[in-house]
């Protein structure tokens, strides 16, 4: 996730996470798929949620996909 989107906090997230659904779904009609790597930045958190649960739940789950990383769940204190 571009720097810009994290600066603005949870409504960065919640933004990056509509958009990169746009996308996945775009390259689902070319038969590609839109896979969200994670890093430690993600279990950053904003009032009660962590910036990971914000992209599962704003993100289209019919479109973008996630992969979680183990190291960087640990390396983020989760």
């Amino acid at each position: 996730m571009p720097v810009e989107y994290r600066s603005e906090g949870a409504e960065g997230f919640q933004r990056f996470a509509r958009e990169a659904s746009e996308v996945a779904h775009k390259l689902s009609e070319r038969a590609l798929m839109l896979c969200y790597h994670n890093h430690s930045f993600e279990f950053e958190r904003f009032g009660a949620k962590r910036g990971l649960e914000i992209l599962f739940e704003e993100s289209d789950p019919d479109g973008l996909q996630f992969e979680i990383d183990t190291y960087w769940v640990q390396h983020g204190g989760v």
